[in-house]
């Protein structure tokens, strides 16, 4: 049985990918948090993939994920949380404020 924080996950998870069967492959902050998610969830093979594919089209995310989610003053819990996804991920992330 999963826990109540797994469904929850898997319920955004299921929103993004929905998203992204709607053609809106091109929001590659939906994909970052997708990445997020698959990362938090153990999905190591599938984080890279769409990790691999947000840098193929979106480079300079790759500069400082971070920043694409400060600069839309999203909370810094959430923020924290992507990061630690993308980290598991395997993204090489650095610490708030470093």
């Amino acid at each position: 049985m999963l826990s109540l924080e797994a469904l929850a996950i898997e319920r955004r998870l299921s929103a993004i990918l929905a998203a992204d069967i709607a053609g809106y492959s091109r929001l590659h902050m939906a994909h970052a948090g997708l990445a997020a998610v698959y990362g938090q969830l153990g999905e190591t093979e599938k984080a890279r993939a769409v990790l691999a594919d947000i840098l193929a089209r979106h480079p300079k995310f790759a500069d400082d994920p971070r920043a694409a989610f400060v600069t839309r003053r999203m909370p810094r819990d959430l923020v924290e949380a992507l990061m630690d996804g993308l980290r598991k991920a395997g993204r090489q992330v650095p610490p708030a404020g470093a």
